[in-house]
């Protein structure tokens, strides 16, 4: 397709929608663009958005949380789909500092891939999404 400008937003399942929005929010800067309430499907939606990106946050009636392997990065790679939401840094080493002073769960230290030109780290909301904070290096 020729008319397409850039991605939109990426769609994350969560546990508590309230509590998800929130932690976005607090954590990294998240603003709230909109919410629904489809209790007809037993969905509530919100969008959220940081700078010219969103997430599309679902919390579902039917809720599953993921398998221990979809929460650790290299057995997650074994299954189809999106594995992991990335953010870009000037810093991957203050980022790693300041996910420690947040108080969120850092998953793998800074780490530098020379074959990409990055160096990236890793750490996990609060329903055990991995987050990538990555610098080109």
């Amino acid at each position: 397709m020729r008319n397409l400008k850039s991605a939109h937003h990426v769609g994350l399942v969560v546990r508590d929608l309230d509590f998800s929005m929130r932690w976005y929010q607090e954590k990294f800067g998240f603003k709230l663009r909109s919410q629904d309430h489809l209790p007809d499907l037993g969905l509530k939606i919100a969008y959220i958005r940081l700078g010219d990106f969103e997430l599309e946050l679902f919390e579902s009636q039917s809720f599953k949380p993921l398998t221990e392997p979809e929460m650790d990065l290299l057995p997650s790679l074994q299954y189809q789909g999106i594995r992991h939401l990335a953010f870009a840094t000037d810093d991957c080493d203050a980022a790693w500092d300041e996910l420690d002073s947040l108080g969120i769960e850092r998953h793998i230290a800074p780490t530098n891939n020379g074959a990409l030109g990055v160096r990236y780290c890793f750490a996990k909301d609060p329903d055990g999404i991995l987050l990538e904070f990555v610098q080109i290096l």
